[in-house]
């Protein structure tokens, strides 16, 4: 009878052994990074070749770091249609100290339809900024009428931007510390980005 319930004993060890093992497949596998603007086209910095082409009828944007004129800007941006560059656009991180990064900026752009008007504009990544990490993006839109993408600066006014594609506009949202906060919401008019709306906490008091 001891035998019998010491190689029980010995079984069921095994199986618990092995059980918690099994238990663990899959745990801890890295999930996908989500980004505020929501977009299907990520290109983090790299030198531009012909295998980063998408498609002939797209418009493509890819980082150029390495370039002989680089000392005059931080990268070129090349806009790709199929194999042709349709546009380069050199950029330089600001200078000032209101958009001095308190992380590593990464080098990258995205691509993504930040004025709802059907076309992808083309967002260049400034980095976190402040104790909360508040994130900011330079933003080139695509101007129909001239078939080039065109700065347009006071899109790096909007923290955390996050586009709301139902009610077409661009939701903000910041804070100073743990209980200091805002919401805005902001739309593309006349060829600026302008704030239609905000909620803070603690309110602001009316000037």
């Amino acid at each position: 009878m001891k035998r019998i319930i010491d190689s029980t004993l010995v079984i069921l060890s095994l199986m618990l052994i092995f059980g918690c093992k099994e238990s663990k497949v899959g745990q801890g596998n890295p999930t996908k990074d989500s980004m505020s603007i929501d977009t299907d086209s990520v290109i983090s910095g790299k030198v531009f070749n012909k295998q980063d082409i998408v498609s002939e009828d797209t418009l493509n944007a890819v980082i150029r770091t390495q370039s002989p004129k680089s000392k005059d800007f931080d990268f070129e941006v090349f806009i790709m249609r199929g194999e042709k560059t349709v546009q380069i656009i050199p950029f330089s991180y600001p200078k000032d100290d209101t958009f001095d990064p308190n992380g590593g900026r990464k080098d990258s752009c995205l691509m993504a339809d930040v004025t709802f008007d059907g076309n992808k504009d083309l967002l260049v990544y400034l980095g976190q900024f402040g104790n909360q990490g508040v994130e900011y993006w330079d933003a080139y839109v695509w101007n129909e009428v001239k078939q080039k993408f065109l700065f347009v600066p006071s899109f790096h006014d909007i923290p955390n931007p996050t586009l709301n594609k139902k009610e077409k506009i661009i939701e903000s949202f910041s804070r100073g510390s743990a209980v200091d906060y805002e919401f805005g919401k902001w739309k593309f008019e006349k060829g600026v980005f302008v704030q239609k709306e905000l909620l803070s906490h603690p309110p602001r008091e009316c000037e």
